[in-house]
């Protein structure tokens, strides 16, 4: 899956930002149940 070296991010930089996503989708999901 290639994401954000599209916009000239370090992989460092993207990993972070996948992390910050998918916390938040993780939480949206502990609230549903």
């Amino acid at each position: 899956m290639h994401f954000g070296w599209d916009y000239g991010l370090s992989p460092l930089e993207v990993f972070e930002i996948r992390e910050k996503n998918l916390n938040r989708i993780c939480q949206m999901l502990i609230k549903k149940y």
